[in-house]
């Protein structure tokens, strides 16, 4: 088993965007606990009048989310493993070893 072997076993979500729907890049974590790229949740929050969460809606008074290091560790060392993955194309999964790498594994 490689040393991300656990990580066949989560829900894809917990390492995909659900505003841009790619992998994240420089997740955050509001204080609600969901987990955006930094771009996309500013981004977000830019366009909108009120401070509040685009999964759930709940309301901020501080506009200033927190790193996920855990989040961003484990990002990172999935891209290095697959360094040509993307979203349209991909490599070979090797996590669940088949298919291409995605967004999730296919096939």
């Amino acid at each position: 088993m490689s040393a991300f072997g656990f990580l066949a076993s989560l829900p894809e979500d917990h390492f995909v965007c659900t505003i841009c729907l790619n992998v994240f890049s420089d997740p955050v974590t509001t204080p609600c606990g969901h987990n955006f790229c930094r771009t996309c949740l500013t981004q977000h929050w830019d366009r909108s009048e009120l401070c509040h969460c685009p999964t759930c809606s709940k309301r901020f008074y501080v506009r200033i989310p927190d790193v996920n290091i855990v989040l961003r560790d484990i990002v990172k060392q999935m891209k290095e493993m697959h360094p040509h993955s993307t979203t349209k194309g991909g490599s070979v999964c090797g996590l669940r070893g088949r298919s291409r790498l995605l967004l999730r594994c296919e096939g």
